[in-house]
């Protein structure tokens, strides 16, 4: 029962193999790696390739705007998988970060089974990956996200593993969030 969060926005344009902002703060569109959304392309592919038949998954993509793929969750089955990965090959890295409107819409897949201890949540799992900070949203500091977050998750029904996409992410907000929700946080170059 897994969302999928992928960053679309702009920076992901972005060479992965960017270790820190040239004095103009304009990163480099090109450079000896590939761009981080060809790199969060193949990261997402290969987890969804993973899911086993019996798993349900969907995708929601965010930068200025939130979207989710479908709107409810899917089974993991193979016409399923090739949707997703048609879908998933055809974005494009575009406008600004909007995390928190992500993060929000993956909890209310969750709906009122995440506030009621006695029933199973349609969500459990949520892989998180971006290269950057939060620039749109009804929240945008990553302390005010972070405080939402445990009050959405009180019970703790989602684990949210994170993942920083280059090296110019956020990784102290990225493994709280991670820590924060039982999960585990990973860099991706």
């Amino acid at each position: 029962k897994i969302i999928f969060i992928l960053d679309i926005s702009d920076s992901m344009n972005d060479d992965a193999g960017e270790t820190e902002l040239p004095p103009n703060g304009i990163p480099k569109r090109t450079g000896n790696l590939r761009p981080k959304i060809q790199l969060a392309r193949d990261r997402l592919v290969e987890g969804i390739l993973d899911l086993p038949a019996d798993a349900s998954f969907n995708i929601i993509i965010y930068n200025k705007y939130v979207a989710a793929w479908r709107d409810k969750m899917m089974k993991a089955t193979k016409r399923n998988k090739n949707d997703a990965f048609e879908y998933v090959l055809g974005l494009k890295a575009q406008e600004s970060t909007n995390i928190f409107d992500a993060l929000e819409l993956a909890f209310n897949f969750g709906g009122r089974y995440l506030g009621d201890r006695h029933y199973a949540s349609p969500v459990d799992t949520i892989f998180f990956l971006t290269d950057g900070k939060a620039t749109e949203g009804r929240i945008q500091d990553n302390e005010k996200i972070l405080a939402e977050v445990r009050r959405l998750n009180r019970l703790g029904k989602i684990t949210i593993h994170t993942i920083g996409a280059g090296y110019l992410h956020d990784r102290e907000f990225l493994k709280a969030l991670a820590e924060q929700n039982g999960g585990k946080y990973v860099s991706v170059k």
